[in-house]
């Protein structure tokens, strides 16, 4: 059986005012099946060749942050009172959740428009679609292996 999830591209944007950015990683929801995580590229090396000037301290700083706030949203869906029966998350409020983590914000991390995936395991589609945007895979390999 496949679901619809819902994911977004996290972007490092340095320099707001030339609107250039390197994608990241990626953010996936599937309130079926009560599933939210999150997969975020450690090795600055990406984002430096793509910004040489940059301090390579500002993308370490601002990644430990980004991804402690990611943890910290994970953690508390993962209580059981925004669960219905069955287990998956009440649906219009997971929804909201992830509508509100995405939305555009000034900020040197931010997403991506939402899109929408159809996967039978949603923690396998995270980590294609990882493959595919981060790592630069083909995605017609990582959706083979979703």
């Amino acid at each position: 059986m496949k679901f619809a999830c819902n994911y977004a591209i996290a972007r490092f944007l340095p320099y707001a005012e030339t609107g250039e950015f390197v994608n990241v990683g990626i953010a996936l929801m599937c309130p079926e099946t009560a599933f939210f995580d999150f997969l975020l590229a450690d090795a600055g090396r990406r984002v430096t060749e793509f910004f040489p000037q940059l301090d390579p301290s500002i993308y370490g700083a601002g990644l430990e942050y980004f991804r402690e706030e990611l943890a910290s949203l994970r953690d508390s869906l993962q209580r059981k009172e925004l669960r219905v029966a069955g287990g998956a998350f009440e649906g219009e409020y997971a929804l909201s959740v992830f509508r509100e983590l995405v939305k555009p914000r000034e900020s040197i991390f931010r997403f991506s428009p939402a899109r929408t995936v159809l996967a039978e395991d949603p923690a396998a589609r995270l980590k294609s679609l990882y493959v595919s945007y981060i790592e630069r895979g083909t995605l017609s390999e990582s959706i083979a292996k979703a």
